[in-house]
């Protein structure tokens, strides 16, 4: 394919081109020179430059004041159009989004771990080799591994966080009392009360146990058998009558069956936790961006 850039313009100084536009728009030698971080003298020049380049005295002397003639206000719309494409040209060296580190860790609590969210990342680590993306289910200390700078996404619910940490709202989980299908409480056509709710063993899927706090101030009983995978949860109330309160649609429950609750559903906001340090990073940016569409849009 030819070149489009015109032969003359290889001959030419663009840089000349910054001169002109502020001597046009400041119409003051001085101004330009401060604006250039150049000498005056060498604004002097650049601008015999372009009179001799244009065959036109561009900016002229009356009165003490430097007035753009009728070729340099009719350059003066080009010229800002094309150092703007220009400036448009180098904005994409700089804006270019690209790890800034050869590995990066994101505590995700299970049940946000979708099919799109390891989509996502087995895309980028596909398209940014030499970089790894490790995703991890919540585990006892990653508050403190976070805080400490080993993990780069924190999501979930946490209070207490310092200041310097910051976070925006990812998705809402509204929580059910799952059995199994064969459990007693399922032959009242009465919503199940909590004093009914407490005749039998609570377990807690440790990673959602923040649904369980706010049901505790509501009467519910403690949990007697924490466990930390949703499978195990899952083959244990199959096979007693044991109730165990889980996120809705977030995890595949067709084996079991809810339970309809005088009390109104526990409520819990996730939240994607950053530090402030990253704020300037593109593609930490970036990450977490997608991870906040990508879960609006599974809503």
């Amino acid at each position: 394919m030819e070149s489009i850039v015109p032969k003359g313009l290889i001959r030419e100084n663009v840089n000349l081109l910054v001169t002109l536009h502020y001597l046009i728009k400041y119409k003051h030698v001085g101004k330009v020179a401060e604006k250039l971080y150049i000498s005056q003298s060498a604004v002097s020049q650049q601008l015999n430059q372009l009179r001799d380049t244009f065959s036109d005295q561009l900016l002229v002397r009356v009165q003490n004041k430097m007035l753009p003639t009728q070729l340099a206000m009719k350059l003066d719309p080009l010229l800002l159009h094309a150092l703007e494409s220009i400036g448009n040209v180098y904005d994409v060296k700089h804006k270019e989004i690209k790890p800034s580190k050869s590995n990066y860790n994101i505590c995700i609590i299970d049940c946000i771990i979708t099919e799109s969210v390891s989509k996502f990342f087995f895309t980028l680590s596909q398209s940014h080799i030499g970089t790894s993306f490790q995703i991890t289910d919540r585990y006892h200390g990653c508050t403190h591994d976070f805080l400490r700078g080993d993990i780069d996404f924190l999501v979930g619910s946490y209070d207490g966080l310092p200041s310097h940490i910051h976070h925006a709202p990812l998705i809402t989980i509204t929580y059910s009392a799952y059995v199994g299908k064969d459990h007693p409480l399922l032959e009242s056509k009465q919503p199940v009360s909590m004093e009914a709710l407490n005749k039998y063993q609570l377990i807690e899927l440790e990673t959602h146990k923040n649904a369980n706090y706010a049901l505790n101030r509501k009467g519910l009983v403690a949990a007697s058998l924490k466990l930390p995978k949703f499978e195990t949860v899952c083959s244990i109330l199959k096979e007693s009558t044991a109730v165990c309160f889980l996120p809705d649609n977030l995890f595949s429950t067709s084996e079991l069956t809810t339970l309809t609750l005088a009390h109104p559903k526990s409520v819990i906001d996730c939240h994607i936790y950053w530090h402030e340090l990253m704020n300037g990073d593109l593609f930490h940016h970036y990450l977490k961006t997608e991870l906040i569409n990508i879960n609006n849009q599974a809503k």
